[in-house]
């Protein structure tokens, strides 16, 4: 990540931390979140990749929250940690610089 995308991650997290509301939407999740913080990757099927923070996941889906100098794609691949698998997913909302996505199972 360079320095401007780690300063502006920064500054989102500092935000959430302090308790404000960042999203506007009804929560209709299927299934319950776990609060979290960790580094991920986005990528589109082109390749490109985004970095970004996990808030937070479940079983179903993640919130996730990245620098707002990309559009995340519809289709993208999620990425957690260092060890991790890309992980299949799909836009669900989008809200300034926060994303929900909605894993992608193999049926």
């Amino acid at each position: 990540m360079t320095k401007h995308t780690n300063e502006k991650l920064h500054k989102r997290l500092k935000t959430i931390s302090r308790g404000k509301k960042t999203t506007l939407y009804k929560d209709r999740r299927q299934a319950a979140r776990r609060d979290c913080q960790k580094q991920a990757k986005i990528s589109s099927k082109r390749g490109l990749t985004i970095a970004g923070v996990m808030m937070d996941h479940s079983a179903t889906g993640a919130r996730l929250i990245h620098s707002g100098d990309h559009i995340i794609p519809a289709q993208l691949y999620l990425k957690v940690g260092m060890f991790s698998k890309k992980r299949p997913a799909r836009t669900i909302w989008r809200s300034g610089t926060e994303v929900g996505i909605e894993f992608i199972t193999a049926d």
